[in-house]
């Protein structure tokens, strides 16, 4: 969906106990606003239960894309534990990766934006030493269906 030129600022909630950085970010907003339905997924390393407060996760992540200008009802958020991660470290290696998937027709730098606020929650979610990304992926709106 194309987008109006209206910018909105907006922060990275403090999301409880993880330390989300607030961050002044613009995106725009504006036509077709209720119609998206975006899809944050979370895969994390087994070995990270006991250390990661998933739910805790979920809903910051949540919480920032939505004041990022996304009706909050319309974003679906969900973690997916894997049970064995190969890496950098090996087998016992910790990660977790976010995918922010979107429908398609927003321009890179509110992709980014978006990605900024995201990765920085994850980022300070995670223990150290635990590999954080994220990826942004665009849907076809003409192959999604509701």
């Amino acid at each position: 969906m194309p987008h109006s030129g209206k910018h909105q600022t907006f922060g990275v909630p403090a999301c409880g106990g993880l330390r989300a950085d607030p961050l002044n970010l613009s995106v725009r907003t504006g036509a077709g606003k209720g119609i998206i339905m975006p899809h944050i997924i979370v895969e994390y390393s087994q070995n990270l239960q006991g250390e990661l407060d998933v739910p805790a996760l979920l809903m910051c992540l949540h919480e920032t894309l939505a004041a990022g200008g996304i009706d909050k009802a319309r974003i679906k958020t969900r973690a997916i534990v894997c049970e064995a991660v190969v890496g950098e470290k090996g087998l016992g290696g910790k990660m977790a990766h976010a995918t922010l998937l979107l429908l398609e027709g927003r321009d890179i730098p509110t992709k980014k934006q978006y990605g900024d606020a995201l990765h920085a929650v994850l980022k300070n979610a995670v223990p150290e030493g635990c590999a954080a990304t994220l990826e942004i992926r665009d849907m076809v709106k003409d192959t999604y269906y509701l």
